[in-house]
């Protein structure tokens, strides 16, 4: 069963590694963030993924995304347009304490971006 269509409420940690190659893409990805049946959900790790900012342009309008406290984008291809696409929604993440967002291909602009979007810390 695909991960994004498996029972899981229950589940508080998701963490998923994307690696080179492969079938993942943004749509397949934007199928789990459209979710609404995970509200346990609090810490989600989407990292390596070489279309993380197609995944910064979808957390915004994600039902996910006002219930995690933790976000990990680290190791992926964001660049500073995805911290604009987050930066665009911070309202979005009201409950967001910590942001890791280490190891991308953000400026200094970019992360000054995001840095709005966690209450407590960004990691770089």
């Amino acid at each position: 069963m695909p991960l994004r269509k498996a029972r899981i409420p229950q589940v508080e940690h998701l963490e998923i590694w994307f690696g080179p190659g492969g079938h993942v893409d943004a749509a397949l990805v934007g199928d789990l963030l459209a979710r609404s049946d995970l509200p346990a959900l609090r810490r989600l790790g989407l990292r390596r993924a070489r279309f993380a900012d197609d995944i910064c342009r979808l957390l915004g309008s994600s039902p996910l995304a006002g219930q995690l406290t933790h976000l990990d984008l680290s190791g992926g291809r964001m660049t500073d347009e995805g911290a604009g696409a987050l930066a665009a929604h911070r309202e979005a993440f009201a409950r967001l304490a910590e942001l890791d967002v280490s190891m991308t291909d953000l400026s200094p602009d970019g992360l000054e971006r995001v840095a709005a979007c966690a209450a407590e810390r960004v990691v770089v």
